[in-house]
């Protein structure tokens, strides 16, 4: 049987079956990160075009996180594959940057853009060293902390108690004045994405939505989004409200993992999932590989079309980034995680 067969044989099994390698090698799991991916690099390159899938891009990063979750949570392997890998390209990004101020450091420690919401005037920015899409990671680790507490209650009605109190915590925390180190403040929501993947898992869910409830689902994201706005979650910004935002997220969520699954037969997919398994690499170091490509664009006095640009743009991070990543996590990351 042919990887690709197997893949498929996997896939189709009951996710009682599955183990930790066999989850993390499933391709529609490294598709949904690639997705996620192309807008996070997009909302960076040209917003405009990223906009309309602001509520799930980054949220999706944590629904298949949890799915892949089938044993206990280490702590200790969390902190190994989120918070040395924080500090290793928080030294490689300061070294490609060059000048730094003690507010830099002061940011990498604080691990948040800056200290007050986006829209203050006067705001303090921390993250200014192409390393903003680093906060992902110790906001990641801190969700992975909370989602213990989930994982330790016995009784499913436990964990949904706790599920409900951290959305509530989540919504009083919307009216602190500033934004916590870490993420903390957004952590407790995304650890309930944690668990919505694990559910997903559980009940089957990529099975039960066929091609309707897919097309429903679209048309619920739509009317959702319209009412929720544009989201960016590393600044703690919900849209109009964060009650608005999490059915948007869910259901973008699952949209683009049943899009994974059907993309998974299609030489794109087959694309996506090499990309999304060096997405963790990727996410990390594009900031600076987009300043060359401006600078190039700049050198030769370029001037094209914003959306010409960005897809252009995305080549060029791929053509950089994805063998660099081979490279780099082959030979950095897997020894020291």
């Amino acid at each position: 049987m042919s990887g690709q067969n197997k893949i498929k044989a996997v896939a189709e099994e009951p996710e009682r079956h599955l183990d930790d390698k066999t989850l993390h090698r499933l391709k529609f799991i490294d598709i949904s990160k690639a997705i996620g991916l192309v807008f996070v690099m997009l909302s960076h390159i040209c917003s405009v075009l990223a906009e309309r899938a602001t509520p799930f891009f980054i949220t999706v990063f944590f629904v298949v996180s949890g799915y892949c979750t089938i044993r206990e949570v280490k702590i200790s392997k969390k902190f190994k594959k989120l918070i040395i890998p924080y500090i290793i390209f928080t030294i490689i990004l300061f070294a490609l940057n060059g000048t730094h101020e003690s507010i830099d450091f002061i940011g990498a420690l604080y691990s948040r853009w800056c200290l007050y919401q986006i829209f203050i005037e006067d705001n303090i920015l921390f993250l200014r060293s192409n390393n903003g899409p680093l906060w992902f990671l110790t906001s990641m680790f801190v969700a992975f902390l909370l989602f213990k507490i989930i994982e330790k209650c016995q009784k499913e009605t436990y964990k949904l108690m706790v599920v409900a109190i951290y959305i509530i915590i989540s919504y009083l925390m919307t009216y602190l004045p500033i934004l916590l180190p870490w993420s903390i403040d957004t952590a407790f929501l995304m650890a309930t994405f944690i668990y919505l993947g694990v559910k997903v898992r559980e009940l089957e869910l990529m099975k039960k939505i066929n091609i309707w409830w897919c097309v429903i689902l679209c048309a619920l994201y739509v009317i959702f989004y319209h009412c929720c706005a544009p989201v960016n979650i590393s600044v703690r910004v919900y849209g109009n409200h964060i009650f608005l935002f999490i059915p948007a997220s869910v259901v973008g969520c699952l949209v683009v993992m049943k899009l994974s699954q059907y993309l998974e037969r299609y030489a794109v997919g087959n694309i996506l999932s090499r990309i999304g398994q060096c997405s963790l690499t990727i996410f990390c170091l594009h900031m600076p590989f987009i300043g060359y490509w401006n600078k190039i664009l700049s050198t030769l006095a370029i001037d094209m079309h914003p959306y010409v640009n960005a897809v252009l743009c995305l080549v060029f991070l791929m053509v950089c980034l994805y063998p660099l990543s081979l490279l780099f996590d082959k030979y950095i990351l897997n020894k020291l995680t």
